[in-house]
């Protein structure tokens, strides 16, 4: 456990509502975890609204008592949004963190928030891992990514425990969606990141979120009021410039409950050239232009040093502002994946590249997402199947960032291909073109994302311009020193680098 430090710069004020059905034991173990913080909260406001038990007043008013909290009280039960929004507004720390009122803090919990704040002013909130407390006892850690805007608009990966600025949650009227009443973690950082605002992750447990047979998380059904909730928060990131563009669907791929996902009309779709690669000893293959495309264009190339001159020259004469490269031997990939791609590098300003899935005729995955792990370079879907019940994978399956596109199959902004293309190494080499990419995209702290849905069919395997994950290594030894080392983990990969991590 971490010691804390006695100066403390940054207030919290913990926030709880509880009503008539609140379980009045588990209350009391939460308001221990208060009480066993190694540096106390700045306050612990708990709202009672609508009728509560005698047992739970009782408890309320020793708590108060004692200085534990302090206790607001309502007639009417103003639902979990309106519970929250009344404590924001009376809360007097800077920074505020919801507890719900039957999960616990570990013990340094507040110590860590408020470090966290204090060492990084110029961010406005925070979210930590989690872990699942089943019995009282803490299981199925949850190690989360860095922070994805990519998956973030397209699934709620985040809930627990999130510590943000009041005065910026109050300005961007945090608590105030019904349509998200059972959402509202992921409708509050939409609103963050909608406005701006980087999350800041804190790689540690700190939250353990009870499952007990009262809890909705529990009850082993899909709950309507769930549904409508990510319905609603969805419905909020579609809001403005493309919000005619985009429809909520439900997900086609994944896991067989429902779940719904933003789709991209063809309506007013951005310029894109289809730059087919193909090796100049082969016979060009048969052009697969197609509507959404502005036009084709097809550039004979090696996978080396000459391969990548003569891939510059052909995105040099084009003039859409997104190029889609595809390899000869990569077939069958859809409108909708292509569409997909455009909503991301429209969404997320900062994604410059979106990287396609290659699977073979039989079904799976040849090359897909790409991170950083451990050393190497590692593509989590490879060798599974492109498509069915995935998850077990992780949300693998839905959209989010990665650390290297895959060549064969990628929209990129043009500009973004020009500038990297421009400051590469006079010896570099076509097949090592994604490794550059992901590269130039970390260092100036743009994206590349993965969507599983743009996904093309390869006839011939050999054939391929792209290096595989291992090879990229070679490409990294020789312009290294690698600036991938020591970097925050992109994406998904901060599950796999965090799968060591011991509980508290």
């Amino acid at each position: 456990m971490a010691s804390a430090p006695t100066d403390r710069k940054v207030l919290i004020s913990v926030i709880t509502a509880v009503y008539i059905k609140t379980n009045v034991p588990l209350f009391l173990e939460t308001a221990k975890s208060i009480k066993a913080q190694t540096v106390t909260p700045h306050e612990w406001l708990v709202l009672s609204h609508g009728p509560i038990s005698d047992d739970l007043s009782i408890a309320l008013e020793r708590l108060r008592d004692e200085g534990v909290l302090r206790w607001l009280t309502l007639d009417k039960n103003l639902g979990i949004q309106g519970g929250l929004r009344y404590c924001l507004e009376r809360a007097a720390g800077e920074f505020v963190l919801s507890l719900d009122a039957d999960d616990l803090l570990t013990p340094d919990a507040i110590a860590l928030l408020s470090d966290a704040a204090a060492e990084s002013p110029e961010t406005l909130v925070f979210y930590s891992d989690e872990d699942i407390l089943v019995d009282d006892m803490p299981a199925h850690p949850f190690y989360r990514p860095a922070f994805d805007p990519v998956h973030l608009f397209s699934h709620s990966y985040i809930w627990h425990c999130i510590l943000f600025h009041r005065a910026t949650g109050l300005e961007l009227d945090a608590y105030t969606n019904a349509r998200t009443e059972y959402a509202q973690d992921w409708d509050l950082l939409i609103r963050f990141v909608r406005a701006g605002h980087e999350l800041g992750h804190i790689p540690e447990v700190l939250y353990h979120w009870r499952h007990h047979r009262s809890s909705l998380s529990n009850s082993g059904s899909l709950f309507e009021g769930s549904v409508r909730s990510v319905k609603g928060c969805l419905d909020a990131i579609r809001l403005g410039d493309f919000a005619d563009l985009l429809s909520i669907e439900e997900y086609p791929i994944g896991p067989p409950a429902s779940d719904f996902y933003l789709r991209r009309s063809t309506s007013n779709v951005p310029s894109c050239l289809l730059l087919t690669m193909s090796d100049p000893d082969d016979v060009p293959g048969a052009d697969i232009e197609k509507d959404i495309f502005s036009r084709s264009a097809l550039v004979q190339a090696d996978r080396g040093i000459n391969g990548l001159h003569a891939l510059k020259e052909a995105i040099q004469d084009s003039g859409e502002a997104l190029v889609c490269l595809r390899n000869d031997t990569v077939t069958d990939f859809e409108e909708l994946g292509i569409l997909q791609a455009f909503k991301h590098l429209e969404l997320v300003p900062s994604v410059q590249v979106v990287s396609g899935m290659l699977s073979s005729k039989l079904g799976m995955v040849l090359h897909g997402p790409v991170i950083r792990f451990d050393g190497k370079f590692s593509d989590l879907s490879a060798g599974r199947p492109a498509t069915g019940n995935n998850a077990h994978m992780f949300n693998i399956w839905k959209p989010h960032c990665v650390d290297l596109p895959c060549l064969d199959l990628m929209i990129a902004r043009r500009d973004f291909l020009l500038d990297a293309l421009a400051a590469a190494p006079a010896n570099l080499a076509l097949r090592s073109l994604s490794w550059w990419l992901g590269r130039t995209a970390h260092l100036t702290k743009q994206r590349v994302a993965f969507e599983p849905l743009f996904m093309g069919f390869v006839t011939d395997e050999t054939k391929l311009t792209g290096d595989p994950p291992a090879s990229l290594l070679r490409a990294e030894a020789a312009f290294g020193p690698s600036d991938f080392h020591g970097s925050p983990p992109r994406g998904l990969s901060r599950i796999a680098g965090m799968s060591g991590h011991h509980m508290r």
